[in-house]
């Protein structure tokens, strides 16, 4: 019996060979398939946000875009542009006078500096003994470099100290001075004292301060910010 052409083995080995051969050529595109509809989602998410940011700032523009229009009689582009470049000199001019306040403010905090009173601090204390009283020199030390006029200082012992005041005088350590006839005041019971007089100078005042024995001293004046306390013992 005679086969008919396609039966012949060596046609269906061709087109078998064929076959195979499509489909090895069909199994990359097949696979590729997923990833090509990954990335084409993919495409379309970034599409859609940039859809989206052009929406805002298209809404963004409008008020611009409106002030523009009104203010320039121009075409639109040019219109935005001309608004752009006002925009520009005003921020430069804003910056300007940001700088002009600082300065302003910086030259102010300077003149507030140099009207500003002087103050005194005190520096260091040193107490040595001297025929059973305690003399407790003290050094303070002045923010300027400037005559601090009357000075006046004032030293009290607590209630319950068994110390008394002796003493309360300027000390040529801190330079010449002044005093009048009521420079140094020491109440009744010499639990308290006052100091008032001048520097010659400007400079650092230094005074001495003399007490029957040891006790703790508050030091207050009109050139200290706050109280001084200081311990007047034996070294």
């Amino acid at each position: 019996m005679a086969h008919k052409w396609y039966q012949k083995a060596t046609v269906q080995g061709a087109i078998v060979g064929s076959a195979g051969l499509i489909i090895i050529a069909l199994i990359p595109i097949v696979l590729k398939v997923p990833k090509l509809k990954k990335d084409n989602e993919s495409l379309q998410r970034q599409v859609q946000e940039k859809t989206f940011e052009i929406q805002r700032l298209e809404t963004m523009l409008a008020p611009f875009r409106t002030v523009a229009l009104e203010r320039y009689t121009v075409p639109e582009a040019e219109a935005l542009q001309k608004l752009a470049e006002q925009i520009d000199q005003l921020q430069v001019s804003d910056v300007v006078k940001s700088q002009r306040i600082k300065e302003l403010e910086s030259q102010l905090k300077q003149t507030a500096e140099k009207v500003k009173p002087p103050t005194l601090t005190l520096l260091s204390q040193n107490v040595v003994s001297d025929a059973n009283q305690l003399v407790c020199t003290l050094r303070f030390m002045c923010s300027k470099n400037v005559p601090l006029g009357t000075i006046q200082f004032i030293a009290e012992l607590p209630s319950d100290s068994r110390a008394i005041i002796k003493n309360f005088w300027p000390s040529t350590k801190g330079g010449a001075f002044q005093f009048g006839s009521d420079s140094k005041f020491i109440s009744e019971d010499s639990k308290a004292a006052r100091l008032i007089y001048k520097l010659m100078s400007a400079g650092h005042p230094v005074v001495e301060l003399t007490l029957s024995g040891p006790s703790t001293v508050k030091i207050s004046g009109n050139f200290l910010p706050k109280a001084e306390f200081v311990e007047v013992r034996k070294n």
